[in-house]
């Protein structure tokens, strides 16, 4: 979680007994709208089965203010470890993170990059969290850009601006 190491999920999927028990997981908890369907390592021989991981913003978004605001990460220790870890995440400071920087806001997060499919876009590069403002209150985001024919710096700079305006408009 921390760094995005696709060999460390893939093990967890290992462990749990593949993406379809994540992705059962995930409907059994109310969040139908996040469909996991392929390993990491799976995704990497084949891009085109990145698209059959997939989750609309607002689902993601929803499950980011369950898990802080609605305060889930406190539900037994594994949860809490994970909130500690999205809380340092080291991965996707030019996304989200970037106009948090110089202020006091903290941002529990989670990026997520796709490789290139065969035209040569990047099929995603997303970053979804939850921000917590100084004046106690605190919001969750998801930026999702699929298909990107920018480059990585450009569409990294549109999450971080879409993130800018977001916690401009919700500081106060």
């Amino acid at each position: 979680l921390q760094q995005s190491d696709n060999n460390a999920c893939d093990v967890l999927f290992r462990l749990i007994g593949g993406p379809q028990v994540a992705d059962s997981l995930m409907r059994a908890s109310g969040h139908g709208d996040i469909t996991i369907g392929s390993t990491e390592d799976e995704m990497h021989r084949d891009p085109y089965l990145c698209y059959q991981n997939r989750a609309t913003p607002i689902a993601m978004a929803r499950l980011f203010d369950k898990f802080y605001r609605l305060e889930m990460r406190h539900d037994s220790p594994v949860h809490e470890a994970i909130g500690a870890m999205m809380m340092s995440c080291g991965t996707g400071d030019n996304r989200l993170p970037a106009p948090l920087m110089p202020t006091n806001a903290v941002i529990a997060h989670k990026t997520g990059t796709g490789g290139r499919n065969t035209q040569g876009r990047i099929v995603g590069i997303n970053d979804a969290g939850y921000v917590f403002l100084p004046n106690g209150r605190g919001y969750a985001i998801a930026v999702f850009i699929a298909d990107s024919a920018y480059d990585m710096a450009r569409t990294e700079k549109i999450i971080a601006d879409i993130s800018k305006i977001v916690y401009q408009s919700l500081e106060n």
